[in-house]
This record gives C-alpha cells, structure tokens and sequence, in this order.
C-alpha cells in the first residue's frame, strides 16, 4: 500500500490535467483566457439539434421571479433611431417581408378554433372613431361584378362553387 506521501504527490502530479481538480490559480488563468471569448459565434446549429433544444423548451412557464427579473433586465434599453425605424416604421407602412403562401398557411392553421372573446366596449369605441369622417368609394363596377360572381350558386349557406368535388352539394338544384 502506497504512503500517504507517495499518493499526495501522485494526485499532485495529476492535478490540471482534464478530469481533474484544477488548482485555483489555474481557474484564474483559464477564467481570464476565456474572457469576452464567444463560443458559439459563426457557428450554426443543425436541425436536429435546434428541433431538440425547441421542444425541450415547449411549456416552459417562467415563475414570476424570472419574469421580473427579465423586465428588470430590459428596463432603460435605449433604440436607435434606425432600429425604431425599422421596428415600428416600416412595419406600419406595409414594407415587410414577403410571407409564403406554406407560411400563411401554418399561420391559419395554428390561429384555428381559437375562440376571441367578446369585444370590449372601449375597442369598440376607439375603433369607432377612428372610421368617423372616412368616406370609403363606392365599388367599381368591375368589383362589382366579381362580386356577384362570387356569390353565384350560394343558397342557404352551401357555396357550389367551393364544393370541392363533394357530389351531394353539386347535385342540389338552385331554383
């Protein structure tokens, strides 16, 4: 059986290498190497790896203490003003980026059977005068007539033109 001086100076010989305790001062030096160091900058995940870490994080409700402390966090952020533009400007203008047609589709599809409760009394208010002294043009008669050809074959809420290959609605006779 080794002496107890034989294994000190065996854990000592050992110590700083990989899997075993680092000496204070190397935590200070390796601390300091590392700092301001970003390790993941340029790099990209794959997608295995970002559908992983996405549905790891599915659910997760922060506690009011995270949640606080995030504000806190974000509270005194300054903008600049070409991020305000950017944020606010262009977005109110119509100048966005282009949606997918597959995009607004899985947009729909997660916005389905979500029930929007009654409007509030002052939305409806503010909306109200918001439409006050707007005089909308009258349809032109070329909307006009796209419009009734829309509505042809419609009779008791069953479009024939939507049937979509479904006989029954296209068998109903419209007299």
């Amino acid at each position: 059986m080794p002496s107890a001086e034989a294994i000190a100076r065996q854990a000592a010989s050992l110590r700083g290498r990989p899997g075993h305790p680092q000496t204070e001062e190397t935590k200070r030096k390796i601390s300091l190497a590392n700092t301001g160091k970003t390790p993941m900058l340029g790099r990209h995940l794959s997608d295995d790896t970002k559908k992983k870490l996405s549905a790891s994080h599915m659910g997760i409700i922060p506690s009011e203490e995270s949640r606080k402390r995030m504000s806190e966090a974000h509270l005194g952020h300054k903008w600049s003003e070409a991020t305000k533009l950017k944020r606010s400007g262009l977005r109110s203008a119509g100048v966005r980026k282009p949606v997918s047609d597959e995009a607004r589709a899985n947009m729909s599809k997660a916005r389905r059977g979500i029930k929007r409760g009654p409007m509030p009394e002052e939305t409806k208010a503010k909306i109200s005068a918001s439409h006050l002294g707007v005089k909308r043009s009258p349809f032109s008669e070329e909307h006009k007539a796209r419009i009734s050809e829309s509505h042809k074959g419609v009779r008791k809420g069953i479009n024939l033109n939507n049937a979509r290959g479904c006989p029954s609605l296209r068998e109903v006779e419209i007299g």
